[in-house]
C-alpha cells in the first residue's frame, strides 16, 4: 500500500510542477503583452497630442 501512496504523491508533485511552469510561462507572456500595450498607448497619446496640439497627460509637452 505504501508504494501506491508514494506513486500518487509523486504524481501530484509532478502535476503541480507542470502547473507552476505553465503559470510562469503565462505570466511572462502577459508581462510582454502589457509592455507592448503600454508602448502602443504611449505612442498613441503622443500622436493625439500632436494632432490636437494639446497637453493631454500633463507633462508640459505636446507630443514627444
Amino acid at each position: 500500500m505504501g508504494i501506491f501512496f508514494d506513486l500518487m504523491q509523486q504524481s501530484k508533485i509532478e502535476e503541480q510542477e507542470a502547473n507552476t511552469a505553465s503559470l510562469e510561462e503565462r505570466v511572462k507572456k502577459l508581462e510582454g503583452e502589457l509592455q507592448n500595450t503600454r508602448e502602443l498607448l504611449s505612442m498613441t497619446l503622443h500622436a493625439l497630442e500632436q494632432h490636437l496640439d494639446v497637453d493631454i497627460d500633463g507633462d508640459g509637452k505636446k507630443g514627444k
